[in-house]
């Protein structure tokens, strides 16, 4: 598996962000190939994150290259710079 974890700094409302996310970008993800997980972070301060998992790089690659136009178009008002991503490959995952 891979993850891309995209941080916004300048966030202006992070609930009505999550709100946004939940009703237009989680769904056009869903539909992506190899897709597995989103989650979105409120860091405070304005500052947020989200978690993308994806299959295999290609995917997570192709998940990076579809997130900054779902964001120029659901999301740009409250997301008002562009985000440090880091990218990589999941090595383990442990739950409860």
């Amino acid at each position: 598996m891979f993850l891309s974890i995209r941080t916004y700094q300048g966030c202006t409302n992070p609930m009505e962000l999550d709100r946004r996310i939940q009703a237009s970008i989680v769904p056009k993800l869903k539909a992506m190939a190899g897709f597995r997980s989103y989650t979105t972070v409120d860091l405070g301060g304005g500052a947020v994150c989200s978690v993308s998992v994806f299959d295999t790089k290609a995917h997570a690659e192709a998940g990076n290259q579809t997130a900054p136009g779902l964001v120029a178009e659901h999301l740009r008002d409250l997301l008002p710079s562009a985000p440090s991503v880091t990218f990589g490959q999941v090595l383990s995952t442990h739950s409860a």
